[in-house]
């Protein structure tokens, strides 16, 4: 038996031609292209991932979600330290809501009350204003987050930066050169 193949004559009836006149080929191929065909520049992928991520409902829904957090982290305390009147406190006497709506502040004659005009979240068992605190929570967990990821992407490059170096080295003293 042989065990060599042979070469098998191709039948060029069998064979088939490129389709290259079929319009629904070519919307194919300018939507893969990035609509070359009609003049415009291609979109990079960065592009073309936000282009997917606004189409998703879900997404975009969880990106409000979190903007709406980052305001109220930043922007919150600042508004909310200007609203309300002077109240007049037993133990320290008339204070402005820049004091009474501060994270810190304690009113030891106001405990565990529910929310009011004053304290729209009510207060704490000694006293402090929750939504102050809430704020200031998600201010502070939102720091922690950014530095977190800062300190995460200095890692990750100096990873990269030492395995790049690594590889050159021994590339250039291999024994087959570089």
């Amino acid at each position: 038996m042989d065990t060599k193949e042979k070469p098998q004559e191709q039948d060029s009836s069998r064979a088939i031609a490129p389709d290259t006149g079929s319009p629904e080929l070519l919307e194919v191929i300018a939507e893969t292209t990035g609509e070359i065909a009609e003049g415009k520049p291609a979109s990079t992928p960065l592009q073309d991932s936000l282009q997917r991520l606004r189409k998703d409902a879900r997404a975009m829904i969880s990106v409000g979600v979190i903007l709406f957090f980052v305001v109220i982290a930043l922007a919150g305390p600042p508004i909310y330290q200007h609203i309300g009147g002077i109240y007049n406190s037993p133990t320290t006497g008339k204070i402005g809501p820049e004091r009474y709506h501060s994270f810190d502040h304690q009113e030891l004659s106001r405990q565990d009350e529910g929310p009011s005009a004053q304290y729209w979240l009510g207060t704490d068992a000694l006293g402090r204003d929750l939504l102050a605190r809430l704020m200031q929570g998600m201010l502070i967990s939102l720091a922690v987050a950014l530095v977190v990821e800062m300190v995460d992407v200095v890692f990750g490059v100096l990873r990269m930066a030492m395995h790049v170096s690594c590889l050159s080295r021994s590339a250039w003293h291999s024994p087959h050169g570089p």
